[in-house]
């Protein structure tokens, strides 16, 4: 009555479990790699999106600071001061009629 009986287990079954978990832990792994590399992706999507804004937003900042100083010498300037300036080449010369 001490003995217990001890339930025979074949030992394909006991590979099949074994190899089962090593490919649960192996995809386990494969899950949390991938989701590791989708954060950084979307930190990287992300502050490529503000780096463009900040770029756009300096571009059209200088465009209008340049249409305002254009502006000015037109209005306060001769037309050779606006020919000969280095604002010339950026913008066409301006047509005045007689």
């Amino acid at each position: 009555m001490g003995e217990e009986v001890k339930a025979v287990i074949p030992e394909s079954l006991l590979k099949k479990n074994k190899r089962n978990e090593e490919w649960e832990l192996a995809k386990k792994q494969e899950l949390e790699a991938a989701k590791k590399k989708k954060v950084e992706n979307r930190k990287l999507i992300f502050n490529r999106a503000k780096q463009y804004a900040k770029e756009y937003e300096a571009q059209v900042v200088f465009y209008l600071d340049l249409c305002k100083i254009r502006f000015y010498l037109i209005l306060n300037a001769s037309e050779s001061l606006i020919c000969h300036s280095n604002f010339g080449s950026f913008f066409p010369k301006p047509y005045w009629r007689i």
